[in-house]
């Protein structure tokens, strides 16, 4: 039997060498994080700094989500040292986050991944915080208030929710954050400009900057207004915001409190089939000519205006349709129109209508009723235009036509020897020779407006297949996007380059012109836009239908005579 030959010294040491020079690398290469923070513990709406500081090489960068649950991030620093001592390079890295904690106790600093190295779990300790005027102000000089004026709002209703930023110190690189609602599950808009004023709380003296915003439910049910955050530095000099380039001191932050609001569903008392929440609507007309006498085929157009106060336009329905074989009707594109003031939104909404009979007759535009709900009585209220009778006339050329022939001329008596005034080129051929000049120059106008009215009529412009194919994709996009309110616009434009001979007055109409299968989506639109059980909604459905319906080629244009 023959033993193995042993290894050689050198062998054995080169093993060694190579084992040592691997764990020295990988001690070089493994990395340490520490989490610390500046003070523990801290008040309630105080913000603190959180630092992670690591040494060696890191797999990959930090991922601070899990800190989001507890603790408001409000700035986040980072910065990078590298040193050689000893021949040994060391890579020092820092990331300072000032956060704000969101409750108060003894909360958790989560473990951070940083790829697949990760920090260390700490905690801090989160106390009840002085209320608003008293520690906080006497300690920064610097505190926030916000109220909202409806606790209790309608979904889609207006409430008016205001900051107020009280300063006894003067500031400096300030930034106030805007008021947020968790999954958008509101509309905000900010109202006009800032107002400025002073004002005193327990004895001291401060500049206040109020600030308004509305807000629009869009679900019922509990919701939260999340707090505001006001940063800021000392300033160097005293002034209000007196020098907003100072580098300024220490920094300062400070948030509001957060607002419940208990949204209220649509009342069971109201029966209009668009939900409409106002503090007040009007609904008015104009006509573009006196109506009350039309002519046939001459055009007139008819304006009709809704406004509500605290309502924006997006949210007003459109008008309701009317059909009148004998007046055809033209519309356009409804005008919307937000006016923003100190204390609230008012929507307008203005549709315009093209009217021009064919037949001459008496009529009666129907009435307009549209029912709306009073937020500050919490009843339902009426908006009404009432019946308008016209008569229309029929044009000059159709009236000479019904006129009576007129009797054959009567041969004129010889004058009479008594009468000498009666020759021939006196009195009755004077009237006679005037009457047919005053004749031929009547149907020489006649002439020329029909001329006129022909050319127009010539040159009168069609919609053509390159529109209808823009407005096809625009609308295809708009659904794509499940965007509703643009969506109904496009689809109203779509309608008339696909009926330009009869455009449909509204999207109720041009759903009775569409298969069942696209009227139907056509119906849910309206439902999501404005219907008491209004929800979000998807345009997959009139994206594949719209996209299937056949095309028509647009009119060759129109030739009269």
């Amino acid at each position: 039997m023959v033993n193995p030959m042993p290894e050689s010294i050198p062998a054995v040491c080169l093993r060694f060498l190579i084992l040592w020079l691997f764990l020295s690398v990988s001690a070089v290469n493994a990395a340490t994080i520490s989490v610390k923070t500046d003070r523990d513990p801290v008040l309630q709406n105080e913000s603190f700094m959180i630092l992670f500081e690591s040494e060696g090489s890191l797999d990959d960068d930090p991922d601070f989500a899990p800190l989001e649950q507890d603790f408001q991030i409000l700035s986040r620093q980072n910065s990078t040292n590298m040193s050689i001592m000893n021949g040994r390079i060391s890579n020092a890295h820092t990331w300072q986050l000032m956060v704000l904690a969101r409750r108060i106790g003894r909360l958790t600093i989560p473990s951070i991944s940083f790829g697949k190295d990760t920090s260390p779990a700490t905690s801090i300790t989160v106390e009840s915080a002085p209320g608003p005027g008293t520690q906080q102000a006497a300690t920064q000089g610097v505190f926030l208030e916000v109220e909202v004026d409806t606790p209790q709002p309608y979904v889609q209703a207006q409430a008016i929710y205001k900051v107020r930023l009280f300063l006894s110190v003067a500031v400096s690189n300030a930034t106030l954050t805007e008021p947020e609602v968790p999954g958008a599950a509101a509309v905000i808009q900010k109202l006009g400009e800032d107002s400025r004023y002073q004002t005193s709380r327990n004895g001291k003296r401060y500049d206040v900057i109020e600030r308004s915003y509305a807000i629009f439910p869009q679900t019922s049910g509990s919701m939260n207004v999340e707090p505001v955050v006001f940063q800021a530095q000392m300033a160097s000099r005293s002034g209000f915001f007196s020098n907003p380039f100072d580098s300024g001191g220490r920094n300062i932050f400070v948030q509001s409190e957060r607002v419940t609001m208990d949204v209220q569903p649509i009342p069971s008392g109201f029966s209009g089939s668009n939900w409409l929440p106002a503090t007040g609507v009007e609904l008015s007309e104009s006509w573009s000519e006196e109506p009350s006498q039309f002519t046939v085929g001459q055009p007139i157009t008819r304006t009709l205006t809704l406004s509500a106060d605290s309502q924006t336009a997006s949210q007003l329905p459109e008008m309701p349709d009317w059909d009148l074989p004998t007046l055809r009707q033209y519309p356009d594109m409804p005008s919307l129109n937000d006016q923003v003031t100190s204390t609230g939104i008012i929507g307008h909404r203005t549709e315009r209508l093209a009217i021009i009979p064919n037949q001459p007759g008496e009529y009666v535009i129907p009435a307009i009723t549209l029912p709306w709900w009073n937020t500050q009585t919490r009843q339902q209220e009426y908006a009404r235009l009432p019946e308008r009778r016209i008569v229309v006339l029929p044009t000059a050329q159709d009236s000479l036509s019904e006129t009576p022939k007129a009797a054959a001329p009567v041969p004129a008596a010889s004058p009479s020897p008594a009468d000498p005034g009666a020759a021939p080129g006196s009195a009755p051929d004077y009237w006679r020779w005037l009457s047919l000049i005053l004749s031929i120059l009547w149907l020489s106008t006649l002439l020329l407006w029909w001329y006129a009215t022909r050319k127009r009529a010539q040159v009168t412009p069609q919609p053509t297949s390159d529109s209808l194919r823009q407005v096809t994709r625009e609308l295809q996009q708009a659904c794509r996007d499940n965007d509703a309110v643009r969506a109904r616009m496009l689809l109203l434009q779509w309608g008339r380059y696909m009926w330009p001979e009869n455009p449909p007055s509204g999207t109720t109409a041009i759903a009775d012109r569409c298969s069942p299968e696209l009227a139907a989506a056509i119906r849910e639109l309206n439902v999501a836009l404005y219907a008491r059980d209004s929800h979000d909604w998807n345009g997959e459905a009139l994206l594949r239908l719209v996209e299937e319906q056949p095309r028509r080629s647009p009119a060759s244009p129109t030739v009269t005579g």
